[in-house]
Formats: C-alpha cells, structure tokens, sequence
C-alpha cells in the first residue's frame, strides 16, 4: 500500500503563488488612477487637489504634481471629499464619468456628476478639511506663547588669590505676533579672598507692542541692588516709541527712544530722583540653528544734564547643543559705565562671562 506524499517544492510555489496574488490584489485594492489629455494613464494614491494641481503619490516616482487643466478621467477606489466651486462639498468615489472632463461621484445621495474643472479641492476622507488646517495654523499664529530660561555663570580659581564667582538668571517671555512680554531677574556674586568684590541683584519687566509699519511702543521698569556700588535700590521707569531698523526673518534691529524717571537711593551720597531720556538699541541674527548673536544697548542721562549717564552693554553668541535647542551656552560681555559713582568707586563695570543655559516652553 503506497502513501501520497505532497511534494515540498510543489507546496512552496503555491505559497509564493499566493503571496504574490495577494500582493497584487492588494495594490489594485489601494490604487486611485488618473488619465490625462494625451491618453496617458497613472495610478496611485490620489493625496491632494489645489491650487489647480493634483497630486499623486506613485511610490515608485513619488509624488507627482499634474496640472488640473491636463485632467481627464479621474477615478479612486475610495472616498474622497471633493470642494466645488460653489463652496459645497461632496463625499464620494470617483469613477469614469460620460465624457472626458466630467466626474462621476457616488455619494450618499446618489451619483452626482460634475466638470473636473469645478473642483477647488480634494482630499481624503480621513484627513482633516484643508480650510479647516488653516485657520488653525492661523490662529496658532496669533497665539501668544510663553518660554522660560534658566542659566548659570560659575568662575573659580585657587593658588596666589581664591576667587569664587556664580551668576544665576531665570527669565520669562510670553510671546504674540505682534507684541512681547519680556521678565526677568539676576544674582551676581563674587569674592576674591574672602572679600565680596560684587553683590548685585536685578529684576526687570520689559514690554513693546506694534502700532504700524515699523512703528512701536514699549513700556519698562528695572530694579536694581548693588552692596558693593553702595546702592541701596535703583529704579528705572521709561514709556516711548520704537522703530525697527531691520525686520527680516534671521535679522532683527530696533532703536528705542522715550522718557524716563529715575530714582537711586545710597548710603554714602544723598539719592537721585530726577527725569531722564531713554535710548536704546538693539540687534539680533540667527543662521539657522547654528548659533544666534545679539547685542542690546542702552543710554540714559539726565534730562537737564547729559554728562550724568548710566551706560550699559550687553554682546553675546549663543550655541545650541543640541537640535531641540533647549540647551544652550552663551558666550558674551557686558559693560556698565556710570558717570557719576559714589566716591571710590570706578565707573567702569566689565565682566565677561560663559553661560550654561536651559530653555522651555511653547514653540
């Protein structure tokens, strides 16, 4: 009595067989098809009708931009939203429709025909309404967004003299598209041998709108302490107008000019409480993600006398490391001149600094 075996061979051509068969049908279930004017015909996905272009994800070629004018037949293997002229929108499969330049849609209501021509837009049943999409995109433009930062400035050094110096820094913006809130606070401290060469704290809020143009308007106030200056409290208060010398996207430049008051209490010289003005300047560039340089300079003397002025400079690169952006180290120098110190004390402030930096927040 003899058994039947199957041969392998045999069973794995069926296999192979099957799989391709099934490949194929599978591809054939996926396929949207296109015919143009001159007879040629494309298949793939069908991804996207605007703007008088339709685009068509061949995958072997990508996806293809063919003009809409070029359009014969259009025929898809499921539902798409087709926008019409009129404003309406029909949910439907496309087939060959009666004549060339005509589309045939079968929709809940029916078979509804109508000239290639007439579509504004098309996309896939799935996908979000493209108008929709937009006024999203829009109004997240219009959002406002808030960042924080975070950074820290440490400087040591032992042998002939022991030096320790650490600067904190935290910040937030709370960002529009028209307009920018900026606050912000700082502790610098340093000692050399067990005397505290600095002591300084500084906080600030910072606010400038758009009016027209490249006009603006910006608001300010800064609170300052300094032991080592013998300055008790500074405050500065300034309102004005400003006016964007560049407002590319990579560059950005902007001259402040305003009124001001001022007041300084000391403990070796009476206080200060008087009107000044208020200048300002500054600049920014950014190439890419790469590195971001700024500068911001600011000039305010006294209304009635224009020799006493507080001076002050700020220059630094900034280097992301990493592409997130959110870690990042600067790299910069600062000056701060007064023209009228207590006495003793230099007018001349320089420090230069390396800078850790985190960034979050909104994008």
């Amino acid at each position: 009595m003899s058994i039947y075996k199957p041969s392998l061979h045999i069973g794995w051509r069926r296999f192979i067989l099957l799989v391709l068969t099934l490949g194929i049908k599978s591809q054939s279930v996926i396929a949207d098809s296109v015919t143009m004017a001159n007879g040629s015909t494309l298949t793939g996905i069908l991804k996207r009708i605007t703007n008088g272009i339709v685009h068509l994800d061949t995958g072997f070629a990508g996806v293809l931009k063919i003009d809409q004018k070029q359009l014969m037949h259009l025929q898809t293997d499921a539902p798409i939203y087709f926008r019409l002229s009129s404003g309406s929108t029909v949910l439907g499969q496309s087939g060959i429709g009666a004549k060339q330049g005509v589309l045939s849609v079968r929709s809940s209501n029916g078979f509804m025909k109508f000239s290639i021509s007439d579509v504004t837009d098309a996309w896939g049943k799935s996908e979000e309404d493209p108008a929709v999409t937009e006024i999203k995109k829009e109004e997240e433009k219009k959002r406002r967004k808030w960042t924080y930062s975070a950074g820290v400035d440490l400087s040591g050094q032992k042998g002939n003299s022991n030096e320790f110096g650490l600067t904190g820094q935290v910040g937030a913006r709370l960002k529009g598209p028209s307009d920018l809130l900026k606050i912000y606070f700082s502790v610098h401290n340093s000692e050399r041998d067990g005397t505290k060469i600095a002591d300084e704290t500084k906080g600030g809020v910072d606010y400038s709108s758009d009016l027209v143009d490249r006009f603006g308007w910006y608001s300010r106030f800064e609170l300052e302490k300094d032991k080592f200056e013998e300055l008790d409290l500074r405050s500065t208060s300034a309102v004005g107008i400003s006016y964007k010398l560049l407002k590319s996207g990579a560059q950005v430049s902007r001259v402040r000019a305003g009124f001001a008051y001022r007041y300084e209490s000391f403990d070796a010289k009476e206080n200060i409480e008087d009107p000044a003005i208020d200048f300002g300047l500054d600049y920014a560039i950014t190439v890419q993600e790469l590195f971001k340089f700024d500068s911001e300079v600011t000039y305010v003397p006294d209304y009635s006398d224009f020799t006493n002025f507080r001076f002050g400079q700020d220059t630094g690169l900034e280097i992301p490391l990493k592409k997130d952006g959110f870690w990042k180290i600067r790299i910069g120098l600062s000056h701060f001149y007064n023209s009228n110190p207590v006495n003793g004390k230099n007018n001349l402030d320089t420090k230069y600094y390396t800078r850790l930096g985190f960034t979050w927040g909104e994008k």
